[in-house]
């Protein structure tokens, strides 16, 4: 469920089209520090209410692409084959490391740019934060 304290920035980002922020992703990122914690449940069901909010094909691709734009690139030296993910017919990489403190920490990149974008929705969803610490 929504969080009352998360502002989605609805305005001056909105395209004036459809009346809806560039992500309501990116929003739930920029709530204030110590409002919530988050959790891959709510994350993902803030994806999909994002996505089932674009009624258009193409908008849902525009919006894959500009989560591209957000993953950070991925180091040459991750780009091996033990991290390939195969069964694609796009070229993945995934690279999974711990942390410090034990966390699992996602890297990925792609040659296809709605491949990266997908990446980033499934890393962005997979990391899970506590806002209070």
């Amino acid at each position: 469920m929504h969080d009352p304290s998360i502002n989605l920035n609805f305005g001056s980002r909105s395209n004036p089209k459809h009346d809806f922020p560039v992500s309501f992703a990116t929003a739930f990122a920029e709530a204030p520090l110590g409002t919530t914690t988050t959790t891959s449940a709510d994350k993902l069901h803030l994806l999909v209410s994002e996505f089932r909010f674009l009624t258009e094909p193409i908008d849902r691709v525009k919006r894959l692409l500009s989560y591209a734009t957000a993953l950070a690139p991925l180091e040459d030296s991750a780009r091996v084959p033990a991290n390939r993910v195969t069964g694609c017919t796009t070229q993945v990489w995934l690279e999974i490391k711990k942390d410090e403190l034990g966390r699992m920490r996602f890297k990925a990149d792609s040659d296809s740019e709605i491949s990266k974008g997908f990446c980033s929705c499934l890393i962005w969803t997979s990391t899970v934060l506590n806002r209070r610490k």
